[in-house]
């Protein structure tokens, strides 16, 4: 029942992984498969590898191709809402 909170809204579907795949197979699955619990996918984004590309003492992304990228992302979420 909770699951249908979130059907048919628009979602950006995102993953981090010290590797530098960046958890892009999850990313993948998730999207593959959205279409069929009602997902509206609008972006997707995969971090890796996360310690080189997030900043813990700063808590900011240290890489500024992902930040764009996040930035991409969340724009789209945005317009899609």
């Amino acid at each position: 029942m909770a699951a249908r909170v979130v059907q048919g809204k628009p979602r950006v579907v995102a993953a981090a992984s010290p590797g530098p795949g960046g958890g892009a197979n999850v990313v993948n699955l998730a999207v593959t498969s959205a279409p069929y619990f009602n997902g509206h996918v609008v972006a997707s984004l995969s971090v890796g590898p996360f310690g080189e590309k997030f900043d813990t003492d700063t808590q900011t992304i240290a890489d500024a191709e992902l930040a764009a990228e996040l930035n991409t992302a969340l724009n789209a979420l945005i317009a899609a809402i």
